[in-house]
């Protein structure tokens, strides 16, 4: 079963956080946060967790997080 969470993403540099922020503290860019749907696979990988990333414009893309 997958899990859903949402995260903000800055524009500019990249930088995630969980929670909206104003100002980028990573790049100090202003008002350059969107928010993006994260869903998380099942188990079956160990080593390694495939995310599928989901945009406000349904584009897809995916991460994988070591």
């Amino acid at each position: 079963m997958s899990k859903i969470k949402t995260a903000f993403f800055c524009q500019h540099c990249g930088y995630e956080s969980p929670k909206w922020l104003g100002k980028c503290p990573s790049c100090e860019q202003w008002n350059g946060f969107v928010e993006e749907l994260i869903t998380k696979g099942g188990s079956e990988q160990k080593e390694k967790e495939n995310w599928s990333v989901y945009t406000d414009d349904q584009a897809k893309r995916s991460k994988t997080i070591s």
